[in-house]
């Protein structure tokens, strides 16, 4: 979810005039790779 909000953000930003997206793009992938290890961990655990 955090991941989908960054992004969202992140792309506002970037077509706002004086704004720039791209600080966001870190932090949503971070999320992003938190995540899928996450579900490899769950996915581990249920096995």
């Amino acid at each position: 979810m955090a991941a989908q909000i960054l992004r969202t953000l992140g792309a506002r930003a970037g077509a706002t005039p004086g704004e720039n997206g791209f600080a966001l793009g870190l932090p949503y992938e971070f999320e992003r790779q938190a995540a899928q290890r996450a579900r490899a961990d769950a996915a581990r655990l249920a096995h």
